[in-house]
């Protein structure tokens, strides 16, 4: 194993940014949610729809499916039972990495 890096560190530097921005946001994100008592629906850094289909296409093949598994399992409704989901916030939650997923497979 290489290590822990980020899938997106060897990116070619097209639609880069706005990727890295967002890795930064779920990196921060999930350490947050690590730690926290409650996740709430506003805690959650929902991607846009483009950024995962515009940075795939910036990528060799090897890099193109190690991302898009990446995306697939943080995205893949089961991952979410780890984190403590806010009653009040779940369904929506929920229904929005439903729309994730269904997004990235389209």
């Amino acid at each position: 194993s290489k290590g822990a890096k980020s899938s997106t560190s060897k990116l070619p530097s097209s639609g880069l940014a706005e990727a890295q921005g967002y890795e930064a946001k779920y990196l921060a994100f999930e350490a947050a949610a690590k730690r926290s008592e409650r996740v709430c629906f506003d805690d959650v850094p929902f991607p846009a729809t483009h950024i995962l289909k515009d940075l795939v296409r910036t990528l060799d093949a090897p890099q193109q499916r190690k991302v898009v598994r990446t995306w697939s399992r943080r995205w893949h409704p089961d991952t979410w039972a780890r984190y403590n989901l806010h009653d009040a916030y779940r369904a929506a939650i929920m229904d929005r990495v439903l729309t994730v997923s269904k997004d990235m497979n389209a």
